[in-house]
């Protein structure tokens, strides 16, 4: 083996000293979102109810069942009518809408129901999660019904602000909380700034324990 090759080899077992470049941090994902018109417009996909919310069953046809409300119980479950006990808790309202649907369908054919029979479910009452208004500047602070659509803008008119008295405030903190992996979060968010331009991508859509910070 000639000499040259020894020191070529021998120079690849040598681990490298030269100093290496740190790998690429990750940058920080976001936890806020600006409100999509598909989800606003869907509550009833992405809401998951709980007890104590309050649904309401709609049933053409089956007299027993339609117009039926039904509180989510402690078991998570449901009492559908005819249906029996349904679980619900951690389900959306389609999801349920669909359960039950399946049910009436196989109760059809060995009953007197008439075919193609089709369940809606829909939440009445909004009670199984909250957001939080806090601040002495807004009319109507404290806990807040979570419904799966509510924005900054429409929880802060909820809270009593609108462009007369009292005015909409400069800016407002919406703290997040950690979830799972995910750390807490905070957002500024410009109010007067946003609705003068009408640049609404601040206008966050709230998750259930978002509490929203209103200076004096």
């Amino acid at each position: 083996m000639s000499r040259l090759l020894l020191l070529c080899i021998v120079a690849a077992m040598i681990p490298s000293c030269a100093p290496q470049a740190p790998p690429p941090v990750a940058a920080p994902v976001s936890r806020f979102h600006a409100p999509l018109a598909e989800r606003v417009a869907q509550a009833d996909v992405v809401y998951r109810v709980g007890p104590p919310d309050v649904l309401e069953i709609l049933a053409p046809g089956v007299p027993q069942l339609h117009g039926l409300l039904a509180t989510v119980q402690s078991n998570g479950c449901i009492s559908a009518g005819p249906l029996g006990e349904v679980y619900a808790a951690g389900r959306t309202a389609l999801e349920l809408s669909a359960d039950l649907t399946t049910r009436l369908r196989d109760q059809t054919v060995d009953s007197t129901l008439p075919p193609g029979l089709r369940a809606k479910v829909q939440v009445r009452e909004y009670a199984s999660q909250t957001y939080t208004v806090i601040g002495s500047a807004a009319p109507h602070s404290g806990r807040k019904p979570f419904t799966g659509s509510d924005t900054v803008v429409s929880a802060l008119i909820d809270a009593g602000f609108n462009h007369q008295d009292p005015k909409w405030p400069q800016q407002v903190a919406i703290q997040r909380p950690a979830s799972q992996a995910l750390s807490k979060e905070t957002k500024i968010v410009e109010i007067r700034q946003m609705l003068k331009t009408g640049d609404m991508r601040q206008n966050y859509l709230l998750e259930p324990g978002d509490v929203i910070y209103v200076p004096d």
